[in-house]
């Protein structure tokens, strides 16, 4: 597991955060280390329960060793799990479609003194998708619809405040709390994670630290 900081930019995040990955993730070009993430994702309904289940035990086998050893790093005492929300309606997804949060929720479980708060933030109106297979484009969904980049990006851009403003935030559970927010795949200068990141400071959480299961790495 490697560490990094995601800076301050005093407009989506006001304070230097650390922050943990396991895995590079290039983009586009296919990896077979981080596919599982690209599966987990199922934008349109499109992979098979079979290969849902077997991405989310990976997502479990890796997250659950990532979140011991980031409480033993941080010398955590206790800690809520939170996840960064997809970026639809959470009312508009299928069960299939959020197996990365039945992954997330799982390995919190299996800790006696990790909270899982999975539930304590929901989106509730769509922004914009930011990852999308360009193998899925064109294909037929389980409903029988054509998969298309248009009705995967309905929604906004990320802007500074688009967590509260499209999200229910459960502060009750936040506030004072020390939180490890997870998200699938960081990349730099996207705010999707900073801004979720600063959302949950204005919630009243006391630290936060970060975990994706990858990386974006640049290829030059």
């Amino acid at each position: 597991m490697e560490e990094h900081i995601i800076y301050a930019d005093y407009c989506y995040l006001k304070k230097n955060t650390k922050a943990y990955y396991t895995l590079d993730y290039y983009g586009g070009g296919y990896s077979a280390d981080t596919e599982f993430i690209r599966t987990l994702k199922n934008t349109f309904d499109g992979e098979r329960i079979a290969a849902l289940n077997a991405a989310r035990t990976r997502a479990e086998r890796i997250l659950t060793p990532a979140l011991r050893e980031i409480m033993d790093r941080e010398k955590f005492d206790i800690c809520t799990v939170v996840a960064v929300p997809r970026a639809k309606a959470f009312n508009t997804y299928l069960p299939q479609q959020l197996y990365l949060i039945d992954a997330i929720s799982n390995s919190a479980q299996s800790f006696n003194n990790i909270i899982d708060g999975t539930a304590y933030i929901t989106r509730h109106t769509n922004t914009k998708t930011t990852h999308i297979r360009r193998r899925d484009v064109g294909r037929m969904t389980a409903q029988g619809n054509i998969c298309s980049a248009d009705n995967a990006n309905d929604g906004p851009e990320p802007y500074p405040g688009i967590t509260q403003d499209t999200c229910r935030i459960d502060a009750t559970y936040i506030k004072g709390q020390t939180i490890i927010l997870v998200d699938d795949i960081y990349t730099a200068n996207c705010h999707v994670d900073e801004d979720c990141i600063q959302a949950l400071y204005n919630a009243g959480a006391k630290v936060v630290i970060f975990y994706s299961f990858a990386k974006t790495v640049r290829r030059y």
